[in-house]
């Protein structure tokens, strides 16, 4: 797995790597649940998992992407889908901790992609895009 970026030591990206460990396992977890609202006791539903989805503009990034929020405040995760059109060429899961961070490339990741196809058929990339666009 790649390193998209680090800003932070060494340990830093450590942390970053077992809260990306500890993540993969619970969407696995949903990937086969035979129910999204309840994928185990202690897991909860699927569709309370996240705190929010939205798009990121650019701001001096050469493109915006679809974020969808884990956690906030120190430390903080997120997941971050770039895409082009409909597809999505570019899965990142980053990880920040006060003003450090680190992130990774999970493009390959049985779990982002089975993200990706949950998100784009609710037509969520689109929808946010489009607020956006419209203001």
């Amino acid at each position: 797995m790649k390193t998209t970026f680090l800003n932070g030591d060494k340990e830093l990206k450590e942390r970053g790597k077992k809260y990306l460990a500890s993540r993969e396992e619970d969407f696995i977890r949903f990937m086969n649940a035979d129910d999204l609202e309840n994928a185990g006791n202690d897991l909860g539903s699927f569709y309370d998992y996240g705190l929010s989805i939205d798009y990121q503009e650019p701001e001096g990034r050469r493109r915006g992407y679809l974020r969808y929020q884990l956690s906030w405040g120190g430390p903080s995760d997120e997941i971050r889908f770039y895409f082009d059109g409909s597809v999505c060429d570019k899965i990142e899961y980053v990880f920040l901790d006060w003003f450090v961070g680190v992130g990774f490339d999970i493009t390959d990741k049985k779990f982002a992609l089975w993200l990706w196809d949950w998100l784009e058929g609710c037509g969520t990339p689109e929808y946010e895009r489009e607020k956006v666009m419209n203001g």
